[in-house]
């Protein structure tokens, strides 16, 4: 083996030694670098593994490091803060936190305060210096929403905004987020995680504040949308607090969004408060949960919102002098146009003690140029109501449809409703009113008509509580009828009782006017009441008593003057026509029964009676004739009666009748057993068997006489005169009678004493007795001239006349004696009987002939004892 020439040095006899030391250490050098190197990874690698998930504090010259990175990655904002902890996950994602963050503004107006943030980031880029948040964590966040008298929002994170010419307003701050969620920086950011959240609502609008406190919200970056979750406990004026969750979703690039809200026990006088939407819930006081869904328009208005709410138990209470309407829950799903002003309600229920109600329809809101709405102008339909407010009337009222228009007035509160078509009845009831929550309570307007409708109806729908003793009595009275043009009116002022007008016109009615008369059936006419005062007007009616057939009642009336007195008294005033058996029928029903108080049945007599007067009377059970003041005058036609006078027949064409409560009276011109007659029959009242009188003028003649039963002598009597007839009636009794004459007109002829009294003559004539089967005279007087006699009159069993006797006969100054004049038959004059006393027979007539004023003449036989 040859070895090639060497060029680098001499050639050197002998081995060569040098090179080979120096080969041996370079490579025990690699090797011990290559130990040490794997040394170095194997610690390191035991160093990031002891660390994994343990919080490290970063030393001093690295936290100036990223305090002074941070200044050049937002150069006009001042971040300061205390401790920095580094955990890396073991998912590999480095977590940094700082302690105590306080930011401002370049000048060092404070922006924000935060007790902790976190951020995460991929250690990759981040060992490349390519600093990427991956996620965020803050805790103890305070912001401050406010909105503006125009009802803008704005967000203030402390004093710097607080300070500036404006709050950034929604669509700023979406630009603004999108712009930093595009940076580098936050370019891997996928959620944003905020504990400890206060948030502040301070409403200019409303002059009110708000703050929610103890919240969580996240944000998470999902593709290109943005997508917000929030849960917040509201703190009110009261010691309850409401949760509030909301979400939020917006399109990066974009600056609109569409939002939700749940709601759970918001005070419905702070939810009518956030929009004018909602504004029509301000005068309610009850807790409101629900959820709510909308968004807002790149400009940063409000699109369309929807609507979910369930309203608690609570009032309807406007203001604190209005007394409260509760209600028991009620429910509503509604959508709101802000570009046309409109809400439409898909439904709106409610369930209270007053009742339940369903309806729909929309409202439109005006006022919205001032920012915040002053009315609401709707129309709705109600599809369901069953109504009993407080059990203001007697059964709870159903109705199947219904249509409203009406204008809401918000503050001060006034509901008026320009038209309220109900349907449910026979006809259409239309109302028009209004409700005004008042200085000093509620204002109450209501009007309403109906075209058509029945009794029942009527009574179905008036209210116990309003007039509620003369509903009672219509409840009573009224039994059936149709009513037409129905018309009324409700008001009350400062929540005081209301007063009630009601007018309608009836027809085929049947009502009473007391419970014991009989109704007055095919009644038609006109009811009104005016707040305590009830009148029914009777233009057409008939009343039909148990005897003497019906009474046409047209033209009476009907009256309580005061509803409010206990118990009310009622006032008929009477017009009525019919036959008088009929009328006396109707008198001898309770409580009046006149006829047999007095014994007298109502078929006493015929003809035909045209009343009018009044009847007053409490409307009370028990009604007695002493509770009763009436005053009836009447008309009788045609009368024809055998018992006014018993045995003794009475006619007339025309007479008059009255009735008071302490007398029943008939008067005028009439035929008594035929005899002209012109008086009264008065019977008393109110007084057990009191006996009844005829009073008046009667013709006398001898064919009056004859027409009572006395047969008197032929010549006896002529002509004929007047005379002033009393009858004493008594029940059970033969009627007693008195009449006197002056004897006018009237000849009386008695030959036996030599005596006459021509037609010319006048005198004093007396008799009385008893009108019986045979009449009895018990008392028979004359005064005349040339003649006084007293005594009476025995009749015969055929009412023919057996004798005169007198007590004492005093003729012409030649007789002073008891005298008999006894009948001898019919044609022949009566025997002369004188019982002691005196004769002057100087005295005597030359003739006892009877002719003559005063003078005697022969005739009967005479005798003396």
């Amino acid at each position: 083996m040859q070895d090639g020439p060497m060029q680098d040095g001499p050639m050197q006899d002998g081995p060569v030694q040098g090179p080979r030391p120096r080969r041996t250490r370079r490579r025990k050098a690699g090797l011990w670098m290559l130990l040490s190197l794997s040394l170095f990874m194997a610690a390191s690698a035991v160093a990031i593994w002891a660390v994994i998930g343990r919080p490290l504090t970063v030393p001093d010259w690295l936290h100036a490091r990223i305090e002074a990175r941070l200044a050049e990655a937002v150069p006009d904002l001042q971040i300061r803060f205390g401790a920095i902890n580094l955990l890396v996950q073991r998912t590999g994602l480095a977590q940094v936190t700082l302690q105590d963050v306080r930011i401002a503004t370049a000048g060092g107006v404070p922006i924000a305060e935060l007790s902790q943030v976190s951020a995460g980031f991929r250690p990759g880029p981040l060992l490349r210096g390519d600093v990427q948040v991956r996620e965020a964590q803050v805790s103890g966040v305070f912001v401050t929403l406010r909105r503006d008298a125009q009802g803008r929002l704005g967000l203030a994170l402390g004093p710097a905004f607080q300070q500036g010419a404006g709050l950034p307003d929604l669509p700023t701050l979406i630009a603004q987020v999108d712009d930093a969620v595009r940076r580098p920086l936050l370019d891997a950011l996928r959620r944003v995680e905020v504990d400890a959240l206060t948030v502040r609502l301070d409403d200019d609008r409303a002059h009110r504040g708000w703050t929610a406190d103890g919240g969580r919200l996240q944000i998470t970056r999902e593709g290109g949308v943005l997508r917000l979750t929030a849960g917040l406990a509201v703190l009110g004026r009261g010691d309850t607090a409401a949760t509030l969750q909301l979400n939020a979703e917006s399109d990066i690039g974009r600056n609109d969004l569409t939002f939700g809200f749940a709601l759970s026990d918001l005070k419905s006088e702070d939810i009518a408060m956030q929009s004018p939407a909602l504004a029509w819930l301000r005068a309610l006081q009850a807790p409101i949960s629900g959820a709510l869904r909308g968004s807002f328009t790149t400009d940063g208005g409000l699109g369309t919102l929807n609507a979910t709410l369930q309203i608690g138990a609570g009032v309807l209470q406007p203001n604190p002098r209005t007394k409260p309407i509760p209600f028991s829950s009620a429910r509503t799903y509604f959508s709101y146009d802000p570009a046309a002003a409109q809400l439409t309600f898909n439904e709106i229920s409610v369930d209270s003690a007053v009742g339940q109600a369903t309806a729909d329809g929309t409202a439109v809101i005006e006022g919205l140029e001032s920012g915040w709405p002053r009315a609401m102008l709707g129309q709705f339909n109600l599809s369901r109501m069953v109504a009993n407010p407080g059990n203001l009337f007697a059964e709870p009222l159903q109705l199947t449809r219904a249509e409203t228009d009406f204008r809401l007035e918000l503050d001060p509160f006034r509901l008026s409703v320009g038209r309220l078509r109900v349907e449910g009845t026979q006809e259409p009831i239309y109302l028009r009113g209004s409700l005004t929550a008042g200085e000093e309570g509620w204002d109450l307007s209501l009007d309403g008509q109906v075209a058509q409708s029945t009794a029942k109806e009527v009574a179905q729908y008036w209210p116990p509580v309003l007039a509620p003793e003369t509903r009672g009595w219509f409840l009573d009275h009224v039994i059936t009828g149709d009513v037409r043009d129905a018309q009324f009116a409700l008001r009350s002022e400062k929540g005081e009782k209301p007063s009630l007008y009601l007018d309608f016109a009836f027809e085929d009615a049947t009502s009473l006017f007391a419970r014991t008369m009989p109704p007055v059936t095919g009644g038609a006419g006109q009811f009104t009441l005016i707040d305590n005062r009830l009148s029914v007007m009777v233009e057409k009616g008939t009343v039909t008593p148990p005897e003497g057939g019906p009474i046409d009642v047209s033209g009476t009336s009907f009256a309580i003057s005061d509803t409010r007195v206990k118990p009310p008294r009622g006032r008929v005033g009477l017009q009525a026509e019919g036959a008088i058996t009929a009328a006396l029928s109707l008198l001898d029903q309770e409580p009046l029964e006149i006829l047999q108080k007095v014994g007298k049945p109502v078929t006493m007599s015929a003809g035909s009676a045209k009343a009018s007067g009044y009847l007053e009377l409490p409307m009370k059970k028990g009604l007695k004739l002493a509770d009763l003041q009436f005053d009836i005058q009447a008309d009788l036609r045609d009368l024809a009666s055998d018992a006014v006078v018993p045995g003794h027949p009475v006619t007339a064409e025309a007479l008059s009748l009255s009735v008071q409560p302490d007398q029943l009276k008939i008067s005028g011109d009439a035929l008594v057993q035929g005899v002209p007659f012109s008086g009264s029959w008065t019977q008393p009242l109110g007084v057990p068997d009191a006996p009844s009188q005829v009073v008046g003028q009667v013709t006398l003649s001898n064919e009056a006489a004859r027409s009572f039963g006395v047969d008197l002598p032929d010549g006896l009597v002529s002509g004929q005169g007047p005379g002033a007839l009393t009858l004493d009636i008594a029940p059970g009794k033969a009627p007693e009678f008195r009449l006197t004459s002056t004897l006018s007109g009237l000849g009386l002829s008695v030959p036996a004493l030599g005596w006459g009294l021509s037609r010319a003559g006048t005198g004093r004539f007396e008799v009385s007795g008893a009108l019986a089967a045979v009449p009895e005279v018990r008392r028979l007087a004359l005064d005349a001239p040339g003649l006084r006699a007293e005594g009476r009159v025995v009749l015969n069993s055929d009412g023919s006349l057996n004798r005169i006797p007198f007590s004492r006969v005093r003729a012409g100054g030649w007789i002073d004696a008891p005298v008999t004049l006894s009948a001898r038959g019919r044609g022949e004059a009566p025997a002369v009987t004188v019982s002691g006393g005196t004769l002057d027979l100087r005295a005597l007539p030359g003739n006892l002939d009877g002719t003559g004023d005063g003078s005697a003449g022969g005739g009967g036989p005479r005798r003396s004892r």
